[in-house]
C-alpha cells in the first residue's frame, strides 16, 4: 500500500532532502566511476607501454645481432681482402718454375747433366755431373750471365766413378 500524504502542502516534508541525497550519491558515483575509469585507462596505457618497450627491446636485440653479424662479415671480408693482397704480392714476386727451367736449359752446356734442381724464394741450388772440370767452369760462367739469378758459387765438387759430382748455388737477382 502506498503512503498517501494528506497533510497540506506547507506541512509536507520537503523533497529537497531526497534530492540532496540522490544528488550526493549520484555525484559520488560519477566521481567514483571517473576515478575507476581513469585507473583502468591508466592501467591499460601502462600495459600497452610495457608491451611497446618489450617490443622495442626485442627490436634492439635483433638489430644488435644483425650488427654483430655485419661486423663478423666485415672482419671476414677484411681477412679475405688481406689474403687477396698477400696473394697479389706473392704473385708479383713469383717466378714461374717453367721459366726457370727453360732459362736453365739455355744456360746449361751439353757436357753438363743436371741431376737435381731446388728452387727457393731466395735462390736456387743445382746438383749435376760432368766428365771434366772445364765444363763446370763453363757452366758457372754461363749461369753468372743469367738475368734471373746471380752470385753463383760451387760449394763442393767430388770425383765419383770417373765423373765429377758438383753443387752450384745462386741467389735471386733483386730489382735494381
Amino acid at each position: 500500500m502506498r503512503n498517501i500524504n494528506l497533510l497540506p502542502l506547507q506541512y509536507r516534508p520537503e523533497p529537497k532532502f531526497i534530492f540532496k541525497r540522490f544528488a550526493t550519491v549520484l555525484l559520488a558515483s560519477v566521481v567514483l566511476l571517473t576515478v575507476l575509469g581513469s585507473f583502468i585507462g591508466l592501467r591499460i596505457n601502462i600495459l600497452s607501454t610495457n608491451k611497446l618497450i618489450n617490443s622495442a627491446n626485442a627490436n634492439i636485440e635483433a638489430l644488435e645481432n644483425n650488427l654483430l653479424a655485419v661486423d663478423n662479415e666485415n672482419s671476414h671480408l677484411q681477412n679475405v681482402r688481406d689474403i687477396v693482397m698477400l696473394m697479389e704480392k706473392i704473385d708479383a714476386s713469383y717466378i714461374s718454375q717453367v721459366e726457370v727451367f727453360n732459362d736453365l736449359a739455355k744456360h746449361t752446356p751439353p757436357a753438363v747433366t743436371i741431376t737435381n734442381a731446388s728452387i727457393y724464394p731466395e735462390g736456387i741450388i743445382l746438383n749435376g755431373r760432368v766428365s771434366n772440370l772445364s765444363a763446370v767452369s763453363l757452366f758457372l760462367q754461363s749461369l753468372n750471365s743469367w738475368n734471373m739469378y746471380e752470385g753463383f758459387s760451387i760449394p763442393h765438387v767430388n770425383l765419383v766413378e770417373g765423373q765429377y759430382v758438383f753443387q752450384v748455388q745462386g741467389s735471386l737477382r733483386r730489382g735494381e
